[in-house]
């Protein structure tokens, strides 16, 4: 609990995900927070909990970016209705399959287990193993009786 209020972004209340910013004095921030902060030019963005200003380079804490691995993050897709949890290093990986991704769809040929993004479905019907489950006429998709180029 103490690691999860420690990688919670004070202005989002999210859990951050690496790499983890920080102020001069060691305040964490999330990266979307810290783009969005005030501040260009000669006006320097400040820390929203010290106000210190920053500095033009950004601040990584390394530290942070390795405990967050000990710490189980949300799906990205977790409002959709996903229960998974896992640390940051798998999110990408995961949410792109999540089955609560709606740009992820599944295959309706009886018997075909390929799931993916909409833009690779054509690709996907173009395999010979699914061309099998189908019995259909090649760059067709069998859909019910009729059959849609």
């Amino acid at each position: 609990e103490i690691a999860k209020d420690a990688l919670t972004c004070k202005v989002c209340l999210e859990l951050i995900l690496p790499p983890v910013q920080q102020c001069p004095e060691g305040h964490t921030i999330c990266d979307p927070c810290l783009d969005g902060l005030p501040g260009q030019g000669s006006k320097r963005k400040q820390c929203p909990t010290c106000r210190t200003d920053f500095s033009n380079k950004r601040v990584r804490n390394l530290l942070a970016d390795q405990l967050a691995e000990l710490i189980p993050y949300p799906c990205p897709h977790n409002a959709s209705g996903c229960t998974e949890t896992m640390p940051p290093s798998q999110l990408s990986v995961h949410a792109k399959a999540c089955e609560f991704n709606p740009k992820v769809v599944r295959c309706p040929v009886k018997g075909c287990t390929w799931r993916g993004e909409v833009g690779d479905f054509q690709d996907h019907m173009l395999e010979v193993e699914c061309f099998n489950h189908t019995r259909a006429k090649p760059n067709t998709v069998s859909a019910g009786k009729k059959h849609i180029l």
